[in-house]
């Protein structure tokens, strides 16, 4: 499980604001050849959910 802080860039697209959010993946399936992830991001401080994403990736070797 990975678990990362992002904090948004001041002055760049999204305004600093000071929030702080959370994103989290876990794996869905872990293949051969395949992996599946699904990700969600949260608002740190109020625990709602910004985000939900799933993932697929090949996997070459």
């Amino acid at each position: 499980m990975n678990d990362a802080r992002f904090h948004p860039p001041a002055g760049g697209l999204v305004p600093h604001m000071g929030i702080t959010l959370i994103g989290r993946a876990e794996a869905e399936h872990l293949g051969r050849t395949t992996q599946v992830w699904s990700s969600t991001v949260t608002h740190k401080e109020t625990g709602r959910t910004c985000a939900i994403f799933r993932c697929t990736q090949m996997i070459l070797y």
